[in-house]
């Protein structure tokens, strides 16, 4: 088959605007384009996993278009990055945003660690698209600066809908995060950049945890997450969180009592801000459990996890800043089991914690 049978480009400056029509295939319009392309596919459905390598790639979905799996994964730098599959098959990602020389460490859980890339891919922007069911992750960006991932529908993944790891700048922006059918999925929204990452106004559901946070000065904000265990959950060790003005409603109901639940857990992380976010709704008809609205605690890490393995020693919250969120109609609005003796509470608007002086203070 020919590229003239596949593509219509048209040149703009070094870079060109390429169409792919249903029935044609978008990884060859992809792996054609040169630096600085933009890359519109039509609506239908597309049974491809996308691999970006090249700088300044713009893929634009217009309405309709939608990715699914193939009937034969094909493996690429993001295989296997959330592990095996419960059938032990590798796990695959629908759109992989790859850098060059990546260095990774094993995988031990949740996701591989990125230790190092020699060459991050730039400036690559995925916008438009329904990315749906892929077993590891709809879109994962790994090795990457200054990727933008905007308005995109991630539906159906068992595992992630999104994760950026070992990239810089990242920004996730209107996205939707959820599902269509009923089971078991593991994380909505999860960042675990070298540095930057903004994320903003993105609506998520029907997750265990719904805004999975591991970078350092995380931006998180007016995002909508509802019907999770842990709406945000801030990972032991990460530092400098800022998560403003979310709308967290709804936990699972009976989904969560072996874990318990939270809106919003600050699980040992140092210096976050929590301010102005609406928390409503964490109920539970488990007698035995209750559902908080924002808890802060250390953690001993003891039992295995991403963050945990990292640090090596327990995770103490500290130098936590919870100011101006209204918490209402939870089984518990704030509970508190932090050694750390400067984690401040002020001006929350609530009825109920496990402390004095946290709710309406300061």
């Amino acid at each position: 088959m020919r590229k003239s049978d596949i593509l219509i480009a048209v040149h703009e400056g070094h870079g060109k605007t390429i169409r792919v029509k249903q029935g044609q295939s978008i990884q060859m319009a992809i792996k054609s384009a040169p630096r600085g392309s933009r890359i519109i596919v039509e609506a239908g459905e597309y049974k491809e996993q996308l691999t970006i390598k090249t700088n300044d790639i713009t893929l634009i979905g217009e309405s309709g278009a939608a990715l699914v799996p193939p009937d034969l994964p094909v493996d690429n730098e993001c295989t296997s990055f959330a592990g095996p599959n419960d059938d032990k098959t590798p796990s695959q990602a629908g759109i992989c945003i790859a850098g060059a020389g990546l260095d990774l460490e094993n995988f031990v859980s949740e996701h591989t660690r990125v230790k190092s890339v020699q060459r991050p891919v730039r400036g690559v922007k995925v916008s438009g698209f329904t990315v749906k069911g892929f077993s590891g992750f709809n879109i994962l960006v790994i090795g990457a600066k200054d990727t933008e991932i905007c308005g995109n529908k991630l539906l159906d993944s068992p595992k992630y809908g999104f994760l950026t790891a070992g990239s810089t700048n990242t920004k996730v922006l209107e996205n939707e995060i959820g599902s269509t059918r009923p089971g078991f999925r593991l994380i909505g929204l999860c960042m675990d950049n070298f540095s930057k990452v903004k994320v903003v106004g993105n609506r998520i559901s029907d997750y265990f945890i719904g805004l999975c946070i591991q970078t350092d000065g995380a931006e998180v904000e007016d995002n909508q997450v509802s019907d999770a265990c842990f709406g945000a959950f801030l990972d032991p060790g990460v530092k400098h969180v800022r998560l403003r003005g979310n709308r967290i409603t709804n936990a699972l109901p009976n989904g969560c009592a072996r874990f318990g639940a939270a809106a919003i857990s600050v699980d040992g992380a140092i210096g976050a801000r929590i301010e102005n976010n609406l928390v409503q709704g964490w109920k539970t008809e488990d007698a035995q459990n209750i559902t908080a609205g924002i808890v802060v605690v250390d953690d001993p890490c003891l039992s295995p996890s991403l963050s945990c393995e990292g640090l090596g020693i327990p995770a103490v919250a500290r130098g936590n800043v919870v100011k101006g969120n209204t918490l209402r109609d939870n089984d518990l609005d704030i509970f508190v089991n932090a050694t750390g003796s400067d984690n401040v509470f002020r001006r929350n608007r609530c009825a109920t914690s496990n402390m004095d002086g946290i709710c309406g203070s300061g």
